[in-house]
């Protein structure tokens, strides 16, 4: 009964844990996604400033 109890702690743990650290990584590269875009945008507007169709 007891290495049951330790193991589901353990995988609570482990998911917990998991799961924090996964949400800095998604928030830290949709930041970088996001000021890309923004940088691709602005390279758009001036390629079209320059050659206007």
């Amino acid at each position: 009964m007891m290495r049951k109890w330790i193991a589901y702690c353990l995988q609570l743990y482990v998911l917990g844990f998991g799961l924090t650290g996964w949400e800095n990584v998604s928030a830290a590269s949709a930041s970088n996604v996001n000021q890309e875009i923004n940088e691709l945008k602005k390279k758009q507007d001036n390629l079209h400033d320059k050659n206007p169709i």
